[in-house]
């Protein structure tokens, strides 16, 4: 985590109930407590809600020297930024335990992966989705007013659908990047 820009993206979300901005995350206040709480699952849980292509990453995984008891052949010990799997080449004979092994047969082992990014790497379109989102669960424990929290929350689904979108945008769509086809009619 990137603690001075976590600070400005928790600040902004507070300025957007009304409130004051955090110096930082461990001051002596009920509200800094709230988005110290809240913060990282929040973060995770919009992470994990779509396949941002920012967040995807792949690689090999090394395999670790203790075998599996039961079932699997080997075990790879799952990176420390990882949040969820996308695919690997053990295809579906795999099983993910603890939050941070991967049981699989397989003697190699590569996976893309949702990770959770370091905030210097979020999108601008991100950023603000994840403010709303925060402001939407922190406004009812910060202000005691139930419609901000509504407001932010609705605010925060449109700006989902934008970032989805937006985020849609930045690799080109699969089934049209190959068109044999349609290539060797023109």
């Amino acid at each position: 985590m990137n603690v001075n820009l976590a600070v400005k993206i928790a600040s902004r979300s507070l300025l957007l109930i009304g409130d004051k901005p955090l110096s930082n995350f461990n001051e002596e206040s009920d509200k800094a407590n709230i988005v110290n709480l809240l913060y990282e699952t929040t973060l995770l849980s919009l992470i994990s809600s779509y396949p941002w292509n920012f967040c995807t990453s792949k690689r090999e995984l090394n395999k670790e020297t203790a075998t599996p008891i039961i079932d699997w052949q080997y075990q790879y010990k799952l990176p420390t930024d990882f949040v969820i799997l996308k695919s690997c080449t053990a295809g579906l004979n795999y099983e993910i335990i603890s939050d941070d092994l991967l049981l699989c047969d397989h003697p190699s082992l590569y996976i893309t992966y949702i990770r959770r990014p370091d905030e210097s790497y979020f999108q601008p379109w991100f950023t603000e989705c994840f403010e709303y989102l925060l402001a939407s669960k922190i406004s009812v424990l910060v202000t005691e007013k139930a419609q901000v929290g509504e407001l932010m929350f609705g605010i925060y689904q449109k700006l989902y659908s934008q970032a989805i979108s937006t985020d849609g945008k930045q690799v080109p769509n699969p089934s049209m990047a190959h068109r044999p086809l349609v290539n060797c009619v023109g």
